[in-house]
């Protein structure tokens, strides 16, 4: 018996054949663009959470590289989230001049000292409208929130006292003796609202979860260094098996950590 052709020219058998293979190839394809988004998705979370730990290092080791051990303190900020403290407030003095980018000495050589820089962790406020989500507070294992990957690490400069002039050594700004005035929380991305006495400018360096500090002398007497951690996490990559906001990611295998040390020369 003769199986009768379609008007296309083709027998129905040839038909179900070039209709079975284009479903297998669409059905590869589709996996190959599944697999490729995935790819996609892991670099691309990955790039940001890097891209985070990086900003907050370059602006760190610029600035730490030119005060000393003995005009650096640190603090805990206070948890937002009912957990653990937030992270940490790393404030410092600095020689740079605001008006000419260089560092300015007095007579004697020694670093006349012109602003505060003071560094802090904080989960901003409007947390759930800003990031589409809520954050539980959890205790990590150094007494930091470590749910919460979504904090944002601010940079004040402060002129404390009377206005600094290099000529005059006597308005030297000197260290502040407590930062818990200046440790307030952005609306969001937006620090305009953010205050402090003599605050003179305020900046978002990075989006982290974690951020710490720990003085550590070198051997042989050389100069002291700061060592830092800092943490970040790729958030769109971890939400896809763990619980972003109430999971630990401390040392998750989606957490990346940027461990540093700057000599404190000045």
């Amino acid at each position: 018996m003769k199986l009768h052709r379609l008007k296309a020219g083709f027998t129905l058998l040839e038909a179900l054949v070039t209709v079975t293979i284009m479903a297998v190839l669409l059905g590869i394809l589709t996996l190959l663009f599944l697999r490729t988004s995935d790819v996609f998705r892991t670099t691309s979370s990955k790039d940001s959470a890097v891209r985070e730990l990086r900003k907050a290092r370059v602006a760190l080791e610029r600035d730490l590289a030119l005060t000393n051990p003995a005009q650096v303190r640190r603090t805990t900020v206070p948890p937002s989230l009912g957990g653990g403290n937030d992270g940490e407030a790393l404030w410092f003095l600095s020689p740079i001049d605001p008006a000419t980018g260089v560092i300015i000495r007095k007579q004697d050589g020694h670093p006349f000292w012109q602003r505060n820089i003071l560094y802090y962790l904080v989960v901003p406020n409007n947390h759930d409208a800003t990031f589409g989500q809520s954050c539980a507070g959890g205790v990590g294992p150094n007494g930091f929130d470590d749910r919460c990957p979504h904090k944002v690490l601010i940079r004040k400069v402060i002129d404390s006292g009377p206005p600094t002039s290099p000529p005059d050594e006597t308005t030297e700004e000197v260290l502040l003796p407590a930062v818990a005035g200046y440790l307030d929380r952005p609306n969001g991305f937006d620090v305009s609202g953010l205050g402090g006495a003599g605050l003179q400018q305020s900046k978002i360096v990075a989006q982290l979860l974690h951020f710490s500090s720990a003085l550590a002398p070198l051997p042989q007497n050389a100069a002291n260094q700061l060592v830092v951690d800092v943490r970040g996490v790729s958030i769109d990559e971890a939400r896809r098996t763990a619980r972003v906001g109430t999971d630990s990611f401390f040392d998750s295998a989606f957490t990346h950590q940027s461990p540093f040390s700057v000599l404190l020369h000045n």
